[in-house]
């Protein structure tokens, strides 16, 4: 009866963690760039029942331990392309595809001065003209020489991006060109926060980008689908809610009413 408690309760948690993972993929559903989290889930260890009166043991079946959440990769479907008519907003039109090493990733450097990635295109200008995301990350580029470095705009109003990400100024002279890159098949992608992401492995430079100047791509989140699940995973939880209070019950009255007999 305990067992069984603990198993309704982790249904509890895992039911929790996937309503904290639909929430947070409807609070990003404007975020630009934004890839939708998925939530996965496992069975614990089943356990053999026999019964150990009848010789020899007759075995009755399995028992389930219960259910074990973990962070599922994120979808990396692409999201529509919306048209904006700023200058500074770029979108990567890949192929439709779920590997990460066909994506098109732009390399900043973020507050903390450490390499970061984005498909987050919303750009501006600061003070210094300097090129950088909306959440304050420089944006990288190749210059002429071919050293990585930020990027410098003059006047972004002028400035022109082509579908291989170089940036010219309104007399067609080549400023530098944005530092795309793809994952390797190997690497890992994990959130870092404000559309960031780190990518544990090796990176190489885009194959054939397409960037496309005056759009944005929009999150690949279904708002409509989210709540469907978000409702079924409420449902889910108050399920294991009540199997918590029945079993509770059933313990009461073991200890305070079967155990007077």
């Amino acid at each position: 009866m305990i067992r069984g408690l603990y198993t309704a309760a982790t249904g509890l948690d895992a039911g929790m963690r996937r309503m904290d993972v639909i929430s947070n993929n409807l609070a990003n559903v404007g975020t630009a760039g934004f890839k939708r989290e998925q939530a996965l889930f496992q069975s614990l260890l089943d356990r053999e029942i026999y019964r150990y009166s009848d010789q020899p043991p007759v075995y009755l079946g399995q028992l389930g331990a219960g259910v074990n959440f973990r962070m599922g990769t994120p979808d990396l479907s692409a999201g529509l392309p919306l048209a904006t008519n700023n200058p500074l907003d770029i979108a990567f039109l890949d192929a439709d595809t779920d590997s990460a090493e066909q994506l098109t990733f732009l390399a900043v450097e973020s507050a903390q001065n450490a390499r970061a990635y984005t498909r987050n295109g919303q750009l501006m200008v600061d003070g210094e003209n300097y090129l950088r995301t909306l959440s304050g990350a420089y944006v990288l580029g190749q210059s002429l020489t071919g050293a990585t470095q930020r990027i410098r705009i003059a006047n972004a109003d002028e400035l022109t991006i082509a579908t291989d990400g170089t940036l010219r100024d309104a007399n067609g002279v080549q400023l530098a060109r944005l530092h795309l890159v793809n994952p390797s098949p190997n690497a890992q992608l994990r959130r870092m926060g404000d559309s960031l992401w780190a990518i544990e492995g090796e990176v190489q430079a885009a194959a054939d980008p397409n960037v496309v100047q005056g759009y944005l791509e929009q999150a690949n989140v279904q708002a409509v689908r989210e709540m469907v699940d978000l409702i079924a995973a409420m449902r889910n939880y108050e399920t294991h809610a009540k199997l918590v209070q029945i079993q509770d019950e059933t313990l009461n009255k073991v200890v305070n009413e079967v155990g007077r007999l």
